[in-house]
């Protein structure tokens, strides 16, 4: 939902198809997705090994109320990442400043892929809203078994001019 420190763990750019739906006015989204992982900005890989991605989300609004000043936003997704040959990764990431120095920076791992998934959960209740998310990922390192990584953060906010956090129903995230 937000670009926090966790998102080093989540997919990069790809190219690909998407269907997406909101029914029930937006109170319930959910989309799939297959691509092209690990792509430039032109769509084009840098490799020649077989990098795919397939991944779903779903969310829910139990309770909207009056265009989203009163909300409960629940998700969930999950991505498995497909990968062959001596590819290679590594998670990389520095806090929310981009001068700052790396916090997290691990080794070259060997993969034939990996699972990403992750729940999401906000609240907004007039001008105060807290938002919170868990990323996981369970790396299958081909000589070496499984490794997980996983990161989470919270936010709260308030607005002091009383609004509230405008919130899209359709593609379930915050304008």
């Amino acid at each position: 939902m937000e670009r926090a420190l966790p998102n080093a763990l989540v997919s990069k750019r790809g190219t690909g198809f998407q269907f997406s739906n909101a029914p029930l006015d937006g109170r319930i989204t959910w989309r799939v997705a297959a691509l092209r992982g690990e792509t430039n900005d032109s769509g084009k890989g840098f490799s020649s090994d077989d990098a795919y991605d397939i991944g779903a989300r779903v969310t829910g609004l139990p309770l909207y109320r009056n265009k989203g000043e009163y909300l409960v936003h629940l998700g969930a997704s999950y991505i498995h990442q497909f990968r062959s040959g001596a590819e290679t990764f590594r998670y990389r990431a520095r806090p929310e400043a981009a001068l700052a120095r790396r916090v997290i920076n691990t080794k070259e791992l060997p993969t034939r892929g990996q699972d990403l998934f992750g729940f999401e959960l906000a609240v907004v209740a007039g001008r105060v809203s807290i938002q919170t998310e868990f990323i996981g990922s369970v790396v299958n390192q081909r000589a070496g078994g499984e490794a997980f990584f996983g990161g989470a953060y919270g936010m709260a906010t308030l607005s002091l001019t009383g609004e509230h956090r405008e919130f899209d129903k359709d593609s379930a995230t915050f304008d």
